[in-house]
């Protein structure tokens, strides 16, 4: 899946992917081409339509746009969602572009 991403301020966010699946599985993120995060173990939810939040990474991003990929590694899984926030409880502000 690719994502185009729009940063308007420039930091460290912490990238959390919204999932289901009744199966362990795995994922990875990319951004603009590079390994961020690794491979990332996700926990069966015991259903497709049972979500969780997992933490895939922190990622320093700077201003301006960015293709974010995320690769399904091991297994199927539902993605619902993908949230940038910035540690500490600081707000950043990311546009999510289709």
């Amino acid at each position: 899946m690719l994502y185009t991403v729009e940063v308007l301020d420039a930091g460290e966010y912490l990238v959390e992917a919204q999932v289901a699946t009744p199966h362990t599985s795995a994922i990875r993120i990319e951004v603009d081409n590079v390994n961020v995060s690794g491979r990332i173990g996700v926990p069966s939810t015991e259903d497709w339509g049972a979500y969780i939040w997992i933490p895939t990474s922190t990622v320093n991003l700077t201003e301006g746009r960015h293709k974010v990929k995320f690769y399904f590694k091991e297994g199927n899984l539902n993605v619902k969602a993908l949230r940038f926030t910035k540690p500490h409880g600081r707000r950043g502000n990311v546009a999510r572009y289709p």
